[in-house]
């Protein structure tokens, strides 16, 4: 909606006629009636009254105008003529700076609100609507722009919009998937259940393409929505997708298997979760992975090596886990002086990383001994 647009064409006086721009426009062209009527109040009429006699060059140029009501009245005019043609690369360069500026939620939202409809009109013979979105997400400063001000709760609904037009289509969703951390923080604060609405709403097309959650996404993800499945709700809309979600979280979950752990692992994600300390996730699992062990057991040394505490202590615990499937890994850990790393992390100030560390060097000796 063009509510701040509305608002402040309410405030101005534009219902006492200019005469002399009235009179002037039977006989002269517009472009050289904005040239000689260049004052604000001029402007301002001109646009509000005549934004039919107003071509694209001029609207391109009142764009860049000081006046906030001019350059914004421009751009909605131009998301209108753009719904039949080609746009012009001055459009988005204007919202991406204007987007950033220091002005208020209303004006912002105005700015959103009419680039979701830059990119959700219809395809027409003069412009193809998927060259447009294409030339949209592939914006890393817009995109960049989005994931900044997507936390602000008062601008939350309209780039929500913004990811929910891209979520339907296969081709995009990957790019929709880099807000999915900033989802996941928008759904814990449970706000209210219109941007929850259409949280679920992009969620549930996520889920349903083939964009990769990782284990620990689907498990907060799986949380947040078995708590608010207890919840009170009234939306329906919203109850409906909370189902969806709900069940296609839990075949997910069910589904994770130790060569996702290992795709991941070798992506670099090690990431805290129940299977981590499950037996049988791993007994079951090793034959699967024993061709790869001892690339597995390498990158587990280079996890043990970083300074992350919480990597650290995971990477203990899968080779305690490991060594438990099958003995015979304490001859790998042997070998690849795994164990010489575990001994040093026993001397750790961290009283978790010592613990961990000393549980996996005890089940290597043990399974040596025996």
């Amino acid at each position: 909606m063009a509510v701040y647009i509305e608002t402040e064409e309410s405030k101005l006086d534009f219902n006492n006629s200019n005469t002399e721009i009235d009179t002037a426009l039977q006989s002269r062209d517009i472009k050289d009636l904005i040239e000689e009527y260049s004052s604000v109040e001029h402007l301002q009429y001109i646009l509000y009254k005549y934004a039919s006699y107003l071509d694209e060059d001029i609207l391109l140029r009142l764009l860049k105008h000081r006046d906030t009501y001019i350059s914004y009245k421009s751009f909605s005019l131009l998301t209108e003529l753009y719904k039949k043609c080609k746009h012009k690369k001055e459009y988005i360069i204007f919202f991406n700076y204007m987007i950033m500026e220091d002005s208020t939620y209303e004006e912002k939202n105005q700015l959103l609100s009419l680039f979701v409809t830059f990119i959700s009109c219809k395809s027409v013979k003069t412009f193809n609507l998927e060259d447009r979105k294409l030339e949209v997400i592939n914006d890393e400063r817009l995109i960049s722009n989005l994931q900044k001000l997507i936390t602000v709760r008062e601008l939350q609904y309209n780039i929500l919009l913004f990811l929910y037009v891209y979520s339907f289509s296969e081709c995009y969703v990957e790019k929709v998937c880099t807000f999915l951390k900033l989802l996941i923080f928008i759904l814990k604060d449970r706000s209210r259940e219109k941007i929850l609405r259409i949280c679920y709403f992009i969620l549930v097309n996520i889920l349903n393409s083939a964009c990769k959650l990782s284990i620990n996404q689907i498990y907060e993800l799986r949380k947040i929505t078995n708590n608010l499945c207890e919840s009170n709700i009234s939306d329906e809309a919203l109850t409906e997708s909370l189902k969806n979600a709900h069940k296609i979280l839990e075949k997910k979950h069910n589904e994770y298997t130790i060569e996702n752990y290992v795709t991941d692992l070798f992506k670099g994600i090690l990431e805290d979760h129940d299977y981590h300390y499950d037996e049988v996730f791993w007994s079951s699992g090793y034959p699967r992975i024993s061709k790869n062990i001892v690339d597995i057991i390498k990158l587990l040394k280079k996890y043990l090596k970083s300074h992350n505490s919480s990597w650290i202590c995971l990477a203990c615990n899968d080779i305690y886990m490991l060594v438990k499937s099958n003995p015979q890994v304490h001859n790998l850990i042997s070998k690849h002086k795994v164990r010489d790393v575990l001994y040093e992390l026993t001397k750790s100030e961290n009283d978790e990383i010592r613990f961990k560390a000393i549980q996996a060097l005890y089940a290597s000796i043990f399974s040596e001994w025996n």
